[in-house]
């Protein structure tokens, strides 16, 4: 059996990583899960909602998914598999996944995860009809247990956003439309928590380049400023076939999709107009502005962010 192709979604968040997800699971041949890392805790633990708009426990499309993984959703712990996941999964076992060396037990884990997502993967192919999954789980270390997992291609694209844009979207105070129980708020961040964060994940997804066969970096800027143009060549650096002819005069119309989680934009329906958002670019204060860059200066200059 070939391994099947994972296109890995990286980035550190807000930055815009659910919309270029959603643009990918548009191609014909490629579905999008959104971020699969939370499937257990969000979509389980939580009964949050799918894409679709249903909790993701009694979505069709995720039923039959784990049917395809467990042999019935009866036989599948939930909660076993949320423990297993917490065992293996954050940016403080960034270390140990490169170099694990630990105890039998988080060997075994380690091994359990991974070949739990190569058939999670698998699943998500052979229920949606796809040859591509895209996943955009964002982090380093969940990119890291992707890569081990067994029949899995992952390809990643590693997707940067200005820093300084990122911690203007770190203040945007947003509800949660996919949390029914009450009513809860995207988290919020100060900008020196974001500007830390944003340059230990980009140098974390570096290091996950050297896990991966293919590697492309894409700026979210240039992205949804030329969609059509840019994505078209970072598929082909990717080493995937792709018809965006969707894409030429920088539209994109959604519709229903699967993904587990990310922004409250895979809730929206019908067509929107891609492109940046530079809001920030007026409203972010001098103060936080310049702090950022101080903070993450080293990166802005080599992501082309700023001149030298």
């Amino acid at each position: 059996m070939n391994p099947l192709p994972v296109v890995y979604v990286g980035s550190w968040a807000r930055s815009g990583s659910t919309l270029l997800d959603l643009m990918l699971g548009q191609i014909p041949g490629f579905t999008s899960v959104g971020e699969l890392r939370f499937l257990w805790q969000r979509g389980f633990g939580e009964r949050q909602l799918c894409g679709c708009g249903v909790p993701v426990p009694e979505c069709p499309f995720w039923r039959r998914v784990l049917e395809e993984v467990f042999g019935s959703v009866a036989r599948m712990d939930a909660a076993a598999m949320l423990a297993l996941w917490k065992r293996v999964d954050g940016l403080q076992r960034l270390p140990w996944l490169l170099a694990p060396g630990s105890s039998p037990r988080a060997q075994s884990d380690l091994i359990a995860y991974r070949e739990l997502l190569g058939r999670l993967y698998r699943a998500v192919s052979t229920v949606s009809g796809a040859t591509v999954v895209v996943d955009s789980s964002k982090y380093a270390a969940y990119g890291l247990l992707a890569a081990g997992a067994p029949g899995v291609d992952l390809r990643l694209l590693h997707l940067v956003r200005d820093s300084r844009a990122v911690a203007f979207s770190w203040r945007r105070r947003r509800r949660m439309p996919e949390v029914t129980t009450e009513e809860r708020y995207m988290a919020l961040k100060s900008p020196v928590r974001s500007a830390l964060y944003w340059d230990l994940e980009n140098v974390a997804l570096h290091v996950l380049r050297r896990s991966v066969g293919r590697y492309q970096l894409v700026r979210y800027e240039a992205l949804t400023a030329r969609p059509y143009e840019v994505l078209t060549g970072v598929l082909e650096r990717l080493g995937l076939q792709a018809d965006l002819g969707f894409l030429r005069d920088g539209r994109l119309r959604l519709g229903t999709n699967h993904t587990v989680a990310g922004n409250p934009l895979r809730f929206d329906r019908g067509e929107i107009l891609i492109q940046p958002d530079a809001e920030w670019r007026d409203r972010l204060g001098r103060g936080p502005r310049w702090l950022v860059t101080a903070l993450t200066l080293p990166l802005l200059l080599r992501y082309g962010f700023l001149r030298p």
